[in-house]
C-alpha cells in the first residue's frame, strides 16, 4: 500500500499566489506597451470633403432621437456632400412618426422601416445593414440614436480619411451632464475612458481590439467587398468590434484614430445599475469571436483578475496570503493608473481618474462576472 502524505493546506493558495504573480507580470507588461501606443496616435484632419452616408439604427428610441436629429441638422459640412439614412427597426412608441416629420423637412435624408427580422442577422446589424444598401455616400458614418455629436463631428471623421484609409474609430465617452450628473454616472463614465483608451492603445500599436458604434466610420467599397459583418452577423453585438477585426485582421486594411475634440461623440450612459449590467452582458457575448492573439491576451487577462480576487477571499481567512495580496494589488493599481494618465491627454478633458479608488472593486467584480454570465444569459437589442 502506497502511503499518501499529509495534504498541505498552503499548497494551494501558494500555487494561486505564484500563478496570479506570473499573470500580474504580463499584465503590467501589457500596459506598459500599450502606453506606447498613445504617441504614436497622429492627429490628422485634411480639408476634403468625401460625401458621406450618415446611418442611424433606432429602435424604440423616440425619447432620445429629437436631440440626436437637431444635431445632424446642425453638422457643418457641404450638403450636397452629405446624406442621412434613419433606420427604423420595428419601433412601437413614436420613433417612425420622429423620422417622418424630420425627413419631410430635409432634402437628402431618407428614412427606412423594418418590419420584420431577418433570422440571419442581429437586429441592428441588419438594420446598418439596409441602411449600407440604400446609402450614396463613399464614407459611412454611424452613430446611435441616443448620441450627441458636435457640430463639426462629421467633417472631423471624414477629415481623417486618407486616401489609404479604409476605417476610423472615434471617441464616445459617456455623458456626466444634466440628469447624468452623479457620482455612479460618473463611475461609469471612468469605465468608458478605460474602455477607449484600449481601443485608441491598441490601435496606436498596431493591433486594435475595439471601436464604438456610436462613432465609426468607414469606406461603404470596403464593407461591401468585405461581405459587411460575416459570420458575425448574428451575434447580437459586434457591429463596431468584429467590424474592426474583419477589417484590420482578415483584410488588412488601413485604421485610423480620430484625435480631433470634435470628432467625439457623447452618448447617454445606462440609466440604472441593471440596464447597465444588461448592456456589458450584450458587449461581453461577442468576445469569443475576438482573433486569436487578442482572445489570448483577454484570456490572460480576465485569469489575472479572477486570481487577485480569489487571493481577496482567500486573504480574509488565510493572514499569511494578505502581505502577498497587497502588494499584487498595489502594483495592479499603479500600473493601472500610469496607463490612465498616458491616455487622459489624448482623450479626455474631465478628472475621471479621481474616481478611481471607488471603482476598484466593483470594477474587479464586473470584469470577473459579466463574460461569466454572458455565457450562459441571452440578450437582446
Amino acid at each position: 500500500m502506497i502511503a499518501v502524505p499529509p495534504t498541505n493546506l498552503m499548497t494551494d493558495p501558494m500555487i494561486l499566489f505564484l500563478f496570479t504573480g506570473a499573470l500580474f507580470l504580463f499584465y503590467a507588461l501589457l500596459l506598459t506597451w500599450l502606453s506606447g501606443g498613445f504617441r504614436r496616435l497622429r492627429p490628422s484632419l485634411i480639408r476634403h470633403y468625401p460625401s458621406l452616408s450618415i446611418i442611424v439604427p433606432a429602435h424604440n428610441e423616440a425619447r432620445h432621437l429629437p436631440v440626436l436629429l437637431s444635431c445632424l441638422e446642425r453638422q457643418i459640412y457641404p450638403s450636397d456632400r452629405l446624406e442621412i439614412i434613419l433606420v427604423n427597426d420595428r419601433s412601437n412608441d413614436g420613433t417612425e412618426k420622429i423620422m417622418k416629420n424630420f425627413v419631410n423637412h430635409h432634402a437628402r435624408s431618407f428614412m427606412i422601416s423594418i418590419k420584420d427580422v431577418d433570422e440571419e442577422f442581429s437586429p441592428k446589424k441588419y438594420a446598418i445593414t439596409r441602411g449600407i444598401e440604400s446609402a450614396t455616400g463613399e464614407i459611412v458614418l454611424t452613430t446611435d440614436a441616443d448620441a450627441i455629436p458636435g457640430p463639426r463631428w462629421a467633417e472631423a471623421m471624414a477629415g481623417c480619411f486618407a486616401p489609404d484609409t479604409d476605417m476610423v474609430i472615434g471617441y464616445a465617452p459617456y455623458r456626466t451632464d444634466g440628469p447624468y450628473d452623479s457620482f455612479f454616472h460618473r463611475l461609469l463614465a471612468l469605465e468608458y475612458f478605460v474602455l477607449g483608451c484600449i481601443g485608441a492603445a491598441s490601435l496606436g500599436r498596431g493591433y486594435p481590439i475595439s471601436a464604438n458604434g456610436a462613432n465609426l466610420a468607414y469606406k461603404r467599397k470596403r464593407f461591401i467587398s468585405t461581405g459587411g459583418f460575416g459570420p458575425g452577423r448574428c451575434m447580437i453585438s459586434g457591429d463596431d468590434d468584429l467590424l474592426l477585426h474583419r477589417f484590420r485582421y482578415e483584410r488588412g486594411f488601413h485604421v485610423r484614430y480620430a484625435l480631433s475634440r470634435d470628432a467625439r461623440v457623447f452618448n447617454n450612459p445606462p440609466s440604472t445599475l441593471l440596464r447597465f449590467i444588461k448592456q456589458r452582458l450584450r458587449f461581453s457575448s461577442k468576445h469569443l469571436r475576438y482573433p486569436p492573439r487578442l482572445l489570448a491576451a483577454m484570456s490572460l487577462t480576465y485569469a489575472f483578475y479572477s486570481g487577485i480576487l480569489l487571493l481577496i477571499a482567500g486573504s480574509i481567512l488565510m493572514p499569511s496570503l494578505r502581505c502577498g495580496t497587497a502588494i499584487l494589488l498595489s502594483g495592479k493599481i499603479a500600473v493601472e493608473l500610469f496607463f490612465l494618465s498616458r491616455g487622459k491627454p489624448y482623450l479626455e478633458q474631465r478628472n475621471l481618474i479621481r474616481y478611481y479608488p471607488f471603482a476598484f472593486f466593483p470594477h474587479l467584480l464586473y470584469v470577473v462576472l459579466i463574460p461569466f454570465f454572458a455565457r450562459f444569459l441571452r440578450t437582446r437589442w
